[in-house]
């Protein structure tokens, strides 16, 4: 057993008691919602390990660190995939929306190329409705995309 505990593997570490509620190294502010997870790093061994959830004052001034208990985390967790997942469905309909009207753009090119020229200009009122249901829906449907998928991007 080495005497100087800044390289020991975490084996050799003294055993403190840690609350079961509670997840290790992970601190946060109740004010401003900062969460700071500290490791421990063992230089030895290459082995890292969990810091522990001391409380502090907040970086931001605004108040203290509080341990973060392992309800807070699942909770988090969960909430964080639900909103992924809502994003992502989000997106898909977008998505979905944005190919279903290029099948109707292409649909509308292959009638009017279809069409002799040399003939009148009197089209099928279906082909100008699907036309101006195009035009109609494009804007909207860019945007819902373009809000789906996050800044900066397309």
């Amino acid at each position: 057993m080495t005497t100087d505990l800044a390289g020991a593997s975490p084996v050799d570490q003294p055993v403190r008691p840690q609350r079961a509620d509670v997840v290790p190294g992970v601190v946060y502010c109740a004010r401003c919602h900062f969460r700071l997870v500290r490791k421990t790093l063992y230089m030895l061994s290459g082995t890292v390990g969990a810091g522990d959830s001391d409380t502090e004052p907040c970086p931001n001034g605004c108040g203290p660190l509080w341990p973060v208990t392992w309800e807070q985390e699942a909770r988090e967790g969960y909430k964080c995939a639900d909103d992924l997942f809502e994003r992502a469905k989000r997106a898909e309909d977008a998505l979905r929306e944005l190919v279903a009207l290029k099948d109707i753009k292409d649909e509308c090119l292959r009638v009017r190329q279809r069409r002799p020229q040399s003939v009148t200009r009197i089209f099928p009122q279906d082909l100008l409705d699907a036309e101006a249901d195009y035009r109609n829906r494009k804007d909207a449907a860019w945007a819902a995309a373009r809000a789906a998928l996050g800044p900066n991007v397309l």
